[in-house]
């Protein structure tokens, strides 16, 4: 009897021990807080909306880190990567990495370098500024701000920013219509553009040789024609460039 009296006590005390060792862990690792520090790339909004986020979520106070950068992450899609570190007061800081944006597409929305699409507001006006500007012609995309819309752009529109050189970007508009039939207007000369397709992107090359015809062209005093309303250096055929006129009132 006195040996069952005294398994029972132990078996007692060591419940009593484990239970006081799990809240003394808790009270240990328990978060009282979060402070969150950005890289540049985040809108001022964005950044708040995370931190509030974060910060108003009881569960996060006693979630697993693991647990807490998957929900942010699938929260804000915008998050490419987090790093926590705990000080001894209870706060836990966050250093929050973003994705970096690439393209501003018809003004409105963000595709990042890995081909991510994003609303325009969740980036600072400044990391915008220096983004390559595409307009494709019937974009139809969700408003992506709002948490669990995704949008897609059509392969063809991918590939063809993937394959324009960089410096194409800051000489001409580019304005994506189809696999067959997009342009590239000239930002220097209204009346010259580029006609090429999905499946001749031009290349460097290319692209001088249509400089080359432009400056002809302006040699020629032809833009100066007042019945022809636009130019175009057609490159939709393999290794020829093909130069026709839009006259107005056509």
């Amino acid at each position: 009897m006195k040996r069952g009296i005294t398994l029972g006590m132990i078996l007692a005390i060591s419940a009593i021990c484990l239970w006081g060792v799990k809240a003394m862990v808790r009270h240990l690792f328990a978060i009282d807080a979060y402070s969150c520090r950005f890289d540049t790339t985040i809108s001022d909004f964005h950044k708040n909306e995370i931190f509030d986020f974060v910060n108003t979520n009881k569960y996060f106070r006693m979630a697993s880190l693991d647990d807490l950068f998957l929900k942010v992450k699938e929260r804000f899609k915008i998050i490419e990567s987090i790093k926590a570190y705990q000080s001894a007061s209870g706060v836990l800081r966050l250093d929050i990495k973003t994705v970096q944006p690439k393209f501003v597409l018809n003004g409105d929305y963000v595709m990042s370098q890995e081909g991510e699409l994003f609303g325009k507001k969740v980036f600072s006006a400044d990391v915008l500024s220096s983004c390559k500007q595409v307009t494709i012609e019937q974009l139809d995309l969700p408003d992506l701000y709002v948490p669990g819309n995704t949008g897609e752009l059509p392969v063809f529109c991918k590939e063809i920013m993937r394959r324009l050189p960089d410096e194409s970007f800051d000489e001409y508009g580019i304005v994506l219509e189809s696999e067959i039939k997009n342009y590239m207007h000239d930002k220097s000369n209204k009346k010259f553009s580029i006609l090429f397709n999905g499946l001749y992107v031009p290349d460097e090359k290319i692209l001088v040789a249509c400089g080359q015809l432009k400056n002809k062209l302006e040699r020629e005093n032809r833009f100066n024609f007042k019945r022809v309303k636009r130019w175009y250096a057609d490159v939709r055929f393999k290794n020829q460039i093909v130069l026709c006129k839009k006259k107005r009132g056509r």
